[in-house]
């Protein structure tokens, strides 16, 4: 009888362990799963981010390029707009021109408070001492007058060159010497330095309301806005005639006063 009770307490415990083991067993696949479950949560909400952030960077990225085509299509209109019209490039003046270069305005452009002036720079012609003795050996040069091309001689009087128009013989133009290289043409009838239409193209904004003033007395003449009120466009030519012409004073980066003079070209 005893080790029938002692078999049933074996069986017992036997089948307990087996229990214990089953419960062990299950517990621990059923944490495996709820952690794999978690685990896949997470992965989930991090994919969730990563398409949301993706998302915000496709949109940013779609406005960038949308910005781009924007510029692209102002860009062409521009382009249009110039290819259409006017197709010149205006540097700015920034400081004076100084005494050998002078403004030829061709456009005014009212701003209301400021005033864009654009033109063609002229300037001093002049010649070196190696073209002045090449010219001097063909005995000939030519001068553009806007309205043809004139022929003069050129003679040699007394160390100083003068040219002589092969039309009447008339000694019209004078060779002056600026320094060991440079020589400058005079007109003769005028005293007067000869000028040359550039292809610089210039433009400068100024305040409406600064002064224009006459280079030869310093007198002021009027503000720009009035001075320039019934201004037509025209074009910078060639010509045989003296011109209006402008040099610009600076203070502090900024144009103060305009110098108007007259050149002869």
């Amino acid at each position: 009888m005893k080790e029938k009770k002692q078999v049933k307490v074996s069986m017992s415990g036997f089948f307990l362990a087996i229990a214990i083991i089953i419960i062990a067993v299950m517990g621990y696949f059923i944490y495996k799963i709820s952690t794999e479950k978690e685990d896949k949560e997470n992965q989930i909400a991090s994919l969730n981010n990563e398409i949301s952030s993706l998302q915000s960077s496709s949109r940013e990225l779609q406005g960038k390029i949308d910005s781009i085509a924007n510029t692209i299509n102002t860009t062409k209109i521009n382009e249009t707009s110039i290819n259409n019209g006017n197709t010149k490039k205006y540097k700015e003046i920034t400081n004076n021109l100084g005494e050998d270069n002078a403004f030829y305005v061709t456009e005014v452009i009212d701003n209301g408070n400021t005033y864009t002036l654009r033109g063609t720079i002229y300037t001093k012609y002049t010649l070196t001492n190696n073209e002045v003795e090449e010219l001097f050996k063909k005995g000939t040069m030519e001068i553009n007058h806007g309205n043809g091309v004139e022929k003069y001689n050129v003679k040699k009087i007394e160390d100083v060159y003068y040219l002589y128009s092969q039309k009447d013989n008339i000694q019209s133009y004078l060779l002056d010497k600026k320094d060991s290289n440079t020589y400058y043409i005079l007109r003769l009838a005028q005293m007067s330095d000869v000028w040359k239409l550039t292809n610089e193209q210039r433009e400068i904004t100024v305040d409406a309301n600064i002064m224009i003033e006459n280079g030869y007395s310093d007198m002021s003449i009027s503000t720009v806005k009035e001075y320039f009120k019934d201004f037509k466009k025209r074009e910078a030519i060639e010509n045989d005639y003296p011109i209006t012409s402008y040099n610009f004073e600076f203070k502090d980066g900024k144009c103060v006063k305009i110098i108007e003079s007259v050149v002869g070209v």
